[in-house]
């Protein structure tokens, strides 16, 4: 095999080892401080959140309430909109 042949297939190699280096660090970086991983600072505070949630959805599902339909609430929502950029444009 040529010397040139070799040395250009050497340096793809390393080129191509550099990116993936490079890419592993990103995505190493992205996951550590990503809020889709954890939006917590500690344990604490996620296992805190999670007894929060865990309650709250216990106590929905206790209710002996009627469930509200979707188009009913979107309907309130989206007047209570219109009744805010009224007194807006005021």
């Amino acid at each position: 095999m040529p010397d040139q042949v070799r040395h250009d297939g050497f340096r793809r190699a390393k080129r191509l080892a550099l990116c993936i280096a490079a890419v592993s660090a990103y995505l190493h970086a992205m996951t550590r401080h990503s809020p889709i991983v954890s939006e917590f600072d500690t344990p604490e505070q996620a296992a805190a959140y999670e007894e929060w949630l865990a309650k709250k959805v216990a106590a929905s599902l206790a209710d002996g309430r009627p469930p509200v339909p979707h188009d009913e609430v979107m309907a309130e929502v989206r007047a209570i909109i219109a009744k805010a950029k009224q007194r807006r444009s005021c």
